[in-house]
């Protein structure tokens, strides 16, 4: 319910600022306002996914018989989302790379037909 709750919060705040330059016309002052509103938006968006995030690893660190650890937990969700960011950086890397490569054949291609 509460991950819920900061997926509404989080998309109110993309969507404030999404029509924040449209306030600024009207109101000049509105725009900052509205920017506020999204940056605390964003803000309880962070706090109600933390809390809501801590709840579930508290349950699945919690074993029927004994004691879970739940500094073990975190720290292996923790990794595995590091090595996804940093997966995901070198993929992007890579999509640019071949990208800017197919862009300059491209461009070459084009001005050497043209001449």
């Amino acid at each position: 319910m509460y991950r819920f709750l900061a997926d509404i919060m989080n998309d109110l705040a993309v969507i404030i600022d999404v029509f924040s330059p449209v306030l600024g016309t009207f109101f000049p002052w509105a725009r900052v306002a509205a920017l506020c509103a999204s940056a605390t938006l964003r803000a309880l968006c962070g706090i109600v996914a933390g809390g809501s995030k801590a709840a579930i690893s508290l349950h699945f660190a919690t074993p029927s018989t004994g004691s879970g650890d739940l500094g073990d937990l975190n720290a292996k969700d923790s990794s595995k989302e590091t090595v996804l960011a940093l997966a995901g950086m070198l993929v992007s890397s890579l999509l640019h790379l071949v990208r800017s490569e197919l862009l300059t054949i491209r461009s070459s291609a084009v001005s050497l037909f043209h001449l």
